[in-house]
């Protein structure tokens, strides 16, 4: 039987434990539409973590938005 892909990394809750979410994980994977609209990045993070990481959230934004031109 094929082993199933599972998600290896912190628990959003609980950092200690490991997620062990099925592949792909909605809580640490990111999806990008790569359609001829506008790509759109979707990360979901919580509040907290946006907040604390919020220059990284610009950085990406900024790298997305010079490849954009």
């Amino acid at each position: 039987m094929k082993e199933r892909l599972i998600c290896r990394a912190p628990d959003r809750d609980v950092p200690k434990l490991k997620c062990n979410y099925p592949l792909p994980c909605p809580h640490h994977t990111a999806i990008i539409d790569i359609s001829e609209d506008i790509a759109e990045l979707r990360i979901p993070i919580t509040a907290k973590a946006a907040l604390k990481g919020r220059h990284h959230l610009e950085d990406i934004a900024a790298i997305l938005l010079i490849n954009q031109s």
